[in-house]
Order: structure tokens, then C-alpha cells, then sequence
């Protein structure tokens, strides 16, 4: 009877499942095909996850899809633990390159983990690509975190910049004049989103305050002022 089982691929980067069977084997003689007996056979069937129970999953749902008899046991071992304790020699269990040249993975995990943390997002290229894939596998929880961390930055960079945007529209419309100079410069950097700083932005509340009056008057110091607190809320 065929046995299936799960095990690990040539670089024990996923779970894979297998198959160990008998079959019969035959040779010619001079008496006609003659039987040789039987002969073991191991057969890879598919890929399957990094997840031991996903894996287990998998499998037993394929078995069950091809109507294959017998029970399937969960993977008893850990796919990183295999290639951690893999032979030091092994380059890809090495740092190449860097400030910890030479250095195992394992060591750099245990004594500089934000080194390793940052490796993992930024190594590139295939002298890295298995050492990046074992320190990726390892560190998945933190790099997850990274990811979602930096998903929600991103989301409120841009809910401020819509904001910004929708505030500075209407004073981009006083700033342009059509010219194709400093005031259409900056109008079309504030319907982007972007605020004057320094020098650019005192001149520009001076352009927009004497839109409501002279120089210096009250109407123009009222704008000046009702501008810069919504410009520049910190002078």
C-alpha cells in the first residue's frame, strides 16, 4: 500500500508531499519476462505551504480529491530549525558582504536583530537571495507589522494631503495670475497639497492680503494675519 507522507523540498523552503510505494519490476531472459521482485519508490506529488497545518490541510485535501486510502500525519519538524542548523559552510546560512561579514544568520539574529530586520527588507540580488529568504521566513511576524504600520502611515500622509489640498485650492485660484511665473509656481504647488515656507511664504501672504486692501491697511493686516494662522499656525 502507498504511503504519503509530508516532507520538505531540496531547499527545505516549503513543505512538500510525497509518496512511498513498491513496484514491480521485470527482466528479460531467455525464458521470457521474468519477475525481479519488488523495489522501493519515493515520489514527490506537490508543494505545498510554510504552514504545517496549512500544509496538513492541503495534503489531506488532495488525497481526499484523488480518493487515496490512509491517514496523514502532521510535519513533527520546523522548516527554518532545518536550514538554522544546517553546516556553518553553507553560503547561504552566511552573511556576504556588510558589516557582519561571515557571520551566521542565527548570530546576527540573536545579537543585532534590527540589523537583520532591515536585511530582510533591503539585501537584494542572488548572492543574498537565500539568506534573505530564511531571515523574510523567520522575521514574517515583524515584517507583517512593518507592512501594516506602514500602510496606516501612508493612509494618513494622504488623508492630510487631500486636507491640505481642499484648504489651499481656493487660495491657489487668487495666487495664479497666467503669467507662468512665481505666482503660478506657487498656486500649482498649493493645489498639490504643498504650503509655502519661508521667503515664498511671506510673499505670498502679501500678494493674497493685498487682494483685501492696501498695504499695511486694517483690511490687509486682518487678511495677512487670518492667512498666516491658517499657513504658518506655529509663527
Amino acid at each position: 500500500m502507498a504511503k504519503y507522507y509530508i516532507s520538505t523540498g531540496r531547499k527545505s523552503g516549503f513543505y512538500t508531499l510525497r509518496v512511498e510505494f513498491e513496484e514491480p519490476t521485470y527482466y528479460n531472459s531467455e525464458y521470457g519476462v521474468v519477475s525481479a521482485g519488488m523495489v522501493a519508490r519515493d515520489h514527490y506529488i506537490m508543494t505545498l505551504t510554510r504552514d504545517p497545518q496549512t500544509a496538513l490541510a492541503k495534503a489531506q485535501k488532495y488525497l481526499a480529491d484523488v480518493g487515496a486510502e490512509g491517514t496523514l500525519e502532521a510535519p513533527d519538524f520546523d522548516l527554518f530549525d532545518i536550514r538554522r542548523h544546517a553546516h556553518d559552510a553553507e553560503w547561504g546560512l552566511t552573511f556576504h558582504g556588510g558589516k557582519y561579514e561571515g557571520r551566521s544568520i542565527e548570530w546576527v539574529l540573536q545579537n543585532d536583530p534590527e540589523y537583520a530586520l532591515w536585511a530582510a527588507q533591503n539585501m537584494g540580488g542572488p548572492k543574498y537571495a537565500q539568506t534573505v529568504e530564511i531571515l523574510q521566513e523567520y522575521l514574517a511576524p515583524q515584517l507583517q507589522a512593518l507592512a501594516a504600520q506602514r500602510s496606516q502611515e501612508a493612509q494618513t500622509r494622504e488623508s492630510a494631503l487631500e486636507q491640505a489640498r481642499a484648504v489651499l485650492a481656493p487660495l491657489a485660484e487668487r495666487m495664479a495670475d497666467g503669467q507662468g511665473g512665481f505666482r503660478d509656481s506657487i498656486a500649482r504647488e498649493m493645489l498639490q497639497g504643498v504650503i509655502p515656507r519661508g521667503r515664498g511664504l511671506t510673499i505670498t501672504l502679501d500678494i493674497l492680503a493685498k487682494q483685501m486692501g492696501r498695504g499695511n491697511s486694517k483690511p490687509y493686516w486682518a487678511e495677512y494675519e487670518r492667512l498666516q494662522d491658517l499657513l504658518d499656525p506655529e509663527e
